[in-house]
């Protein structure tokens, strides 16, 4: 499998400036620098003999190792060490824990500027920018190593114009993330084969992590999900360590068995004990919760499924009806032209879910209809419960009602494209919650 890292190297040069060339000159040349300099930049991997990279016979795990032809990412910095969203790449001369980078550097550079450099040995969307967000792992090691980077800075130590070269710090790369290997019992020790896995950390395992120019990491805390397409005990996530945490942290875990049937758990993370760049593995205790995922959709010709975040997405594209109960669930109405119709039938979401989006591109005309006594509570502060944009008017009708919880969905803010047939809506600020039922 092809794979890519994330490092911020330190770029050596050849080059040197004339002796007769001052402090002050040199200034004012470097603000004429030419527009681009052929590179050669000896890098390390540091750690590279802890790091799980590839599986191997009996689930063992390898070395990191730079790979030849790879690319690595350089970013220039501003003055106050943020990265500057304009980058070079340079390529990876051999496969080996030290290597030499290989290219052309193109922009102005002087004396002291700080290099960020990013080597991402996966298929990260994100790979333009040092910032790495975990969502939506499939549970597998090749997903796991899907997620696979390391960064370096390092500070110019001159510029020679007239050879087209920079002199750098060598570049010595962090791992940016560490393989865990889990595996879930319940009270009896039984093993749980997990469908899906949600993992909520306040402290030290980040979802999102954006280096600085200074050296120093940002951290975002957001809960993540993985996903696996066969349940499986044995789940492989990469979680982004902060090395700077200074307390211990409740981890918790919610898990969704084949069946449906939800289980939680918590898993203390002591500060110190867990590093970036290492193989991992942790059985989690888990307590069921009474609470099952049986949310139907029908028929299934008439959407797609798909994840976002943490959650899974029915992407509506025909006439549907939704009926039972889902936790972690939103519905999209997908940006077609087509008009549909999507029937809530007695159903019950919980937990950061949203009824569904017209999206402010879109042709269609959506009606929802509403059969029985249908719930949404949203747990999450960001959801809104329903999501309605601009475009073409969303349409509520039938004879059934729709109670939002936890919601700021005040339908007077979307009354030039919302409509209630026979319906009437009411939103109560004290209790942020809102109600659709029919008229009286």
């Amino acid at each position: 499998m092809k794979k890519i890292y994330c490092y911020f190297l330190g770029i050596m040069l050849t080059a040197g400036f004339s002796a007769c060339t001052s402090e002050n000159e040199l200034v004012v040349d470097n603000a004429k620098v030419a527009k681009s300099f052929t590179v050669s930049i000896p890098a390390t991997f540091a750690d590279a003999d802890t790091r799980a990279v590839e599986l191997i016979d009996g689930g063992s795990y390898l070395k990191a190792l730079f790979k030849e032809g790879d690319q690595v990412r350089i970013f220039k910095t501003d003055n106050n060490g943020k990265f500057i969203p304009i980058s070079d790449l340079v390529t990876i001369s051999s496969t080996g824990t030290s290597t030499t980078l290989t290219g052309t550097l193109s922009g102005d550079y002087q004396e002291n500027d700080i290099l960020l450099l990013s080597y991402d040995n996966s298929n990260n969307p994100l790979n333009k920018f040092p910032a790495y967000k975990y969502e939506a792992q499939r549970g597998t090691f090749d997903s796991a190593s899907g997620y696979d980077f390391a960064y370096a800075t390092v500070k110019v130590e001159s510029v020679d114009k007239e050879a087209g070269t920079i002199q750098t710090e060598v570049a010595h790369f962090k791992n940016l993330q560490s393989f865990f290997l889990l595996s879930f019992v319940d009270e009896t020790g039984s093993q749980i084969s997990a469908k899906s896995v949600k993992i909520d950390s306040s402290k030290t395992f980040a979802s999102y992590v954006e280096p600085q120019g200074d050296g120093s990491n940002k951290y975002y805390f957001e809960n993540y999900r993985v996903f696996l397409t066969t349940a499986s005990n044995n789940v492989w996530v990469v979680m982004t360590v902060n090395e700077e945490a200074t307390e211990d942290d409740n981890v918790e875990f919610l898990v969704e068995d084949n069946e449906g049937f939800l289980y939680t758990g918590t898993k203390t993370a002591h500060v110190g004990e867990i590093k970036n760049g290492k193989y991992y593995g942790a059985e989690i205790k888990l307590t069921p919760t009474g609470q099952i995922n049986n949310l139907k959709v029908k028929p299934e010709s008439n959407y797609q499924v798909s994840t976002w975040g943490d959650q899974v997405c029915y992407q509506i594209t025909g006439d549907v009806e939704v009926s039972g109960t889902g936790y972690y669930y939103f519905i999209q109405a997908a940006n077609k032209s087509n008009n549909i119709t999507i029937t809530l039938n007695n159903v019950n979401m919980t937990n950061n879910n949203l009824l569904f989006e017209n999206e402010e591109s879109s042709n269609q005309e959506v009606t929802v209809v509403l059969v029985g006594d249908n719930i949404m509570n949203n747990e999450n502060a960001n959801s809104v419960g329903i999501r309605l944009r601009h475009g073409k008017s969303t349409k509520f009708t039938g004879t059934g009602t729709l109670v939002i919880k936890n919601s700021d969905f005040d339908p007077t803010v979307y009354e030039d494209n919302v409509i209630f047939d026979g319906l009437k809506a009411t939103y109560d600020a004290e209790t942020n919650t809102t109600t659709i039922k029919p008229t009286e």
